[in-house]
């Protein structure tokens, strides 16, 4: 699907002159005429035209986002793609709409996962907390179970916190989260001020989308 350099407005305009030479032969003929109108002919073609650049864009967005290349690249070959731009920008946001789609589906898939994972984990204690309480419900130190040798291990000693807020200071471990302030920083740049490990540059241009 490719229309090369012709716009979709010109095509419009060539099957809206083909409607009116073609009423003209069929009159000259005493035929009945086409009952379309000339706007609406341009409308639908232009309708058309633009419906079918913007799947034929996002079938090569698509493809082309699925071979994981660098952005970089992609950005290169975006320029060989044809079609206006209004049906590339839509295109894309479709894609965009997806992936984002996507990617909220894997994280919920994951959270989904760990949660499975740790009630394995729990199912799997409980089983061998079993096993430890028949042995010594049974009085067994050790036991073979097929090709299993099972030895019962004395409890040791564990410490419960039952109030970390009265536990004293050179006993409690502190963990030091090292956080710039970026506004501030920015803020103090901006009015002339050098911050020592700190500069401004231009971010990235974002986009709002309505």
């Amino acid at each position: 699907m490719n229309f090369g350099k012709i716009s979709a407005a010109t095509i419009a305009r060539t099957a809206v002159l083909l409607l009116a030479l073609t009423n003209q032969v069929l009159s000259a003929l005493g035929k009945p005429m086409l009952p379309i109108e000339s706007q609406t002919v341009e409308q639908l073609v232009t309708a058309g035209i633009t419906t079918v650049a913007a799947l034929d864009s996002l079938c090569e967005y698509a493809a082309l986002m699925s071979e994981d290349l660098p952005p970089e690249l992609i950005a290169d070959t975006l320029e060989g793609i044809e079609g206006e731009f209004t049906d590339k920008v839509s295109a894309i946001l479709a894609l965009c709409k997806n992936e984002s789609a996507y990617a909220d589906s894997l994280k919920e898939e994951a959270s989904s996962l760990n949660e499975r994972a740790k009630a394995i984990t729990n199912k799997v204690e409980r089983l061998r907390q079993y096993i430890a309480d028949c042995m010594i419900q049974a009085e067994m130190k050790k036991v073979r179970a097929g090709v299993h040798e099972v030895t019962l291990r004395a409890a040791s000693k564990v410490v419960e916190i039952t109030d970390p807020m009265a536990i004293p200071v050179d006993l409690v471990e502190y963990e030091t989260v090292v956080k710039p302030n970026k506004l501030e920083i920015k803020r103090r740049i901006l009015a002339g001020e050098d911050i020592a490990g700190a500069t401004v540059k231009d971010g990235k241009t974002s986009l709002i989308i309505k």
